[in-house]
């Protein structure tokens, strides 16, 4: 008779099941909900990344220096498998898109958190609003989350166990990202300082192996952008001129802070002020970057403060700031509880940095927050590392949910008594009457104090008074004797489907010659067992 196997270990179904809910959700957001709202009024492509996709497919060009290409080529192969350009097209797309993003996070998870708190954060994604809010808009977010998503997973395994195909894998993955998004980049050296501060020497050869990967993909893009320009230019333009915005929305944050549109009209005043000071228009994209950059670089010189006041607003406008007062105030409640709720997490991550891979899930939120506060933040940039934030909301708030769960389900508890059920299966192993007695009279009899708990997910020894595994997560609580020691009866291993009769007739052998002992279950393992005498 094989064991049971627990609701939370068949992950192919929780992945359908995720991907199921988050597509629904999204095709009935894009196509029933999303048509009836105010905002459609403003048009599906207001950066113009369609535009690009477009003129891409119709033409077979993408001239522009301002946007990183994965988007647009993404347009253009749903314009090419659609027979022509449609934005439901798209549209649809992007809620497949979404799906598989939940997905690959419920992976990601799995590998961080553990297999019940994976289930928990893979739902929350899924029915989270801000997951398909973008789906019927063409930006960049939806094929950005995705591509962060995977660069992550990637990332994970290889810290996991590093090695010259994992690093070449999570290179590729990094490449890809930069070119879906050029603050992205600034992955490619996070992800390196983590890999060598994490694994030392060792690191050595798949940290150039990532390295080389990376540039593999993004150098060819540089030197397309160096025989248009002239100019060394990795991803895109747009720096100078996202600096500037950032500088001036600081500036004029107390007069519109919560409309994204009235500060960029101050903004976009003061920058044509700055032309005719320097009697003369830009001619082009790079030399409005260069003009820009340069006026940037020098108010911060000028006004050190200004740098203090940025890092503070923009600290803020990164989680709520859109379009205008109605939609700042609908994002700010939809991310801000999100990122509140995540500070446990946070604190639990670092507290057990050493012992747990929880702490990966603050790789991507460093990677776009470290990148987009100091230069310019608003509500969408937000948008891909909120996935992040509701892992780690679960993860910080998973022990009292354990310890609510146990309490409960104690209060709940109407039989302290051996099951008639389980006493008959017992007695027909043992070939012998096992009496429906209080369980903690079978406790003393047939019992083992449990000196450690291996789990069986990461191979962590834990000591015998936890509730979970301290690296990834996973429930490892088990009767407590009266000095609050973990202790391991065979009746709950079989409650639990956890052993087959064979392995808890040994057990129980064991336990009546008072041999110390290592059984593994499905879930967890012990070491070290013996008579509490």
């Amino acid at each position: 008779m094989s064991p049971a196997r627990a609701p939370w270990d068949r992950p192919l179904v929780w992945a359908g099941l995720i991907l199921a809910i988050n597509l629904i959700w999204g095709l009935a957001f894009c196509f029933l909900i999303f048509p009836h709202l105010a905002d459609v009024t403003t048009g599906l492509d207001p950066d113009g990344y369609g535009s690009a996709g477009r003129i891409l497919y119709e033409q077979g060009q993408f001239q522009s220096i301002s946007k990183a290409p994965l988007y647009p080529a993404f347009v253009a192969l749903v314009s090419l498998l659609a027979g022509g350009y449609q934005a439901t097209a798209i549209q649809a797309a992007q809620c497949v898109l979404s799906a598989l993003t939940c997905v690959v996070l419920y992976a990601l998870f799995r590998r961080t958190l553990g297999d019940r708190p994976a289930i928990w954060a893979g739902l929350a994604c899924a029915v989270y609003p801000m997951s398909v809010w973008y789906t019927p808009r063409l930006f960049t977010e939806v094929w950005l989350t995705l591509v962060l998503a995977a660069f992550c997973l990637t990332l994970v395994w290889l810290l996991q166990r590093p090695g010259v195909a994992r690093a070449v894998l999570a290179g590729v993955l990094a490449g890809v990202l930069a070119l879906s998004k050029g603050i992205a980049l600034a992955f490619v050296p996070l992800a390196l300082a983590v890999l060598l501060l994490r694994e030392r020497r060792a690191a050595l050869v798949p940290a150039l192996a990532f390295a080389l990967a990376a540039l593999a993909l993004v150098a060819p893009w540089t030197w397309r952008n160096w025989q248009l320009t002239g100019r060394l230019l990795p991803i895109h333009t747009t720096g100078g001129f996202n600096l500037y915005l950032g500088n001036g929305f600081t500036r004029h944050w107390p007069q519109a802070p919560l409309s994204y549109a009235d500060l960029k009209t101050l903004t976009l005043t003061d920058r044509d002020a700055l032309y005719a000071a320097q009697r003369r228009q830009p001619a082009d994209e790079l030399e409005q970057d260069d003009v820009l950059m340069a006026a940037a670089l020098a108010e911060l010189l000028a006004d050190p403060a200004l740098i203090g006041r940025k890092l503070v607003i923009q600290s803020l406008t990164f989680w709520y700031l859109a379009a205008d007062r109605s939609k700042s105030l609908l994002t700010g409640a939809l991310q801000i509880p999100v990122a509140l709720l995540a500070l446990p997490g946070l604190v639990r991550a670092l507290r057990h940095w050493r012992d747990s891979w929880a702490w990966c899930l603050l790789i991507p939120i460093a990677g776009i927050a470290g990148v987009s506060v100091p230069v310019f933040a608003f509500g969408r940039l937000a948008a891909p590392i909120m996935p992040y934030l509701l892992g780690l909301a679960v993860y910080g708030w998973w022990p009292a949910f354990q310890a609510a769960h146990s309490i409960v389900k104690e209060a709940h508890m109407t039989d302290p008594q051996l099951s008639p059920r389980v006493a008959a299966e017992l007695a027909r192993i043992l070939d012998t009457d096992i009496p429906a007695t209080p369980r903690a009279r079978w406790m003393s009899q047939y019992s083992l104090k449990v000196d450690a708990l291996i789990c069986l997910e990461c191979g962590h020894v834990n000591p015998n008074d936890v509730v979970e595994c301290a690296q990834c997560g996973e429930p490892l609580s088990l009767p407590c004797g009266p000095d609050g020691s973990a202790y391991l009866t065979a009746t709950d291993l079989l409650r639990a489907g956890e052993l087959s009769p064979a392995q808890v007739r040994d057990l129980l052998g064991k336990i009546a010659q008072g041999y110390s002992f290592y059984t593994a279950g499905t879930r967890y393992a012990v070491f070290g067992g013996h008579r509490d005498r």
